[in-house]
């Protein structure tokens, strides 16, 4: 029997992992958790964090939910982990999934907090593969706020750090597809070529279809649109000062240009 094959969405919260996770999910060699749904009717992909629960950390334990860049030397720890139970507890919920029993499937997971543990997924899933996606870190932080309350200093600090993070899975985490959110929108059939480079058996996979997913405009199965605009709107002249000053911080210069962002608000409008 082949060894088990996994795929890993290395795509932080607010940046586009609903429309990867959903479209991947639909290919007949992708096998996904199955669908929960959630208290308002929405349905939804369950992240693995979320169907184990212990045995790893978890954010909103942790009293960060949707900030786990500023505990990442906990997320990193090993002993944080009981890698033998999550994997088995993934892996009884993935086989609820009829594709399953497809021979030499992918398992898919997206858990957020992915970006900051992959070198010990690729150490404790034998034959995993990567998908790395980032966003513009202005519309994260705008998310980020917008979701969860917080100041937009720390969600600037969390969208800064996670360029951080991505750079080093960029250069150490193979193999991997490395995508913006901003391409995916602009040139989903281009997307989806690149990810057959490394997956050729995703033949099915399309971006240009409909997704439910939540969004600026509530809950709804819509075709795939970038927001950014739309998010950025949404930012005082004070949000947008503070966000620029953590930005400009010498610890974040080199993630911001390996990604080509910006740090300048007056380049995107």
């Amino acid at each position: 029997m082949p060894p088990k094959r996994y795929l890993f969405l290395l795509v932080a919260n607010q940046s586009g992992s609903t429309v990867l996770t959903h479209q991947l999910a639909k290919c007949e060699s992708v096998v996904g958790f199955p669908f929960s749904e959630g208290r308002d009717g929405n349905k939804f992909i369950p992240e693995g964090q979320h169907i184990l629960k212990t045995h790893l950390p978890i954010p909103a334990v942790l009293c960060i939910a949707n900030m786990w860049t500023e505990k990442s030397g906990y997320f990193q720890t090993p002993e944080n982990y009981n890698w033998n139970v999550a994997k088995k507890a993934w892996l009884e919920e993935w086989h609820r999934n009829p594709k399953s029993s497809i021979p030499n499937c992918l398992f898919l997971e997206k858990s957020p907090p992915n970006v900051v543990r992959a070198a010990m997924l690729q150490l404790n899933f034998a034959a995993s593969y990567f998908i790395i996606m980032v966003r513009n870190p202005f519309a994260v932080a705008e998310g980020v706020r917008r979701r969860n309350g917080y100041s937009i200093e720390r969600c600037a600090h969390h969208a800064a750090s996670i360029l951080v993070h991505q750079t080093w899975n960029m250069d150490n985490i193979v193999p991997t597809v490395s995508l913006k959110y901003e391409g995916l929108m602009a040139n989903p059939v281009g997307c989806a070529d690149g990810i057959r480079e490394m997956l050729p058996e995703l033949h099915d996979l399309d971006f240009t279809q409909p997704v439910e997913a939540n969004s600026l405009e509530g809950y709804a199965e819509r075709e795939p649109q970038n927001y950014n605009k739309k998010q950025f709107s949404n930012l005082s002249t004070k949000d947008i000062d503070e966000i620029e000053r953590v930005f400009r911080l010498p610890k974040y210069t080199e993630a911001f240009e390996k990604c080509n962002y910006k740090v300048d608000m007056s380049y995107y409008m």
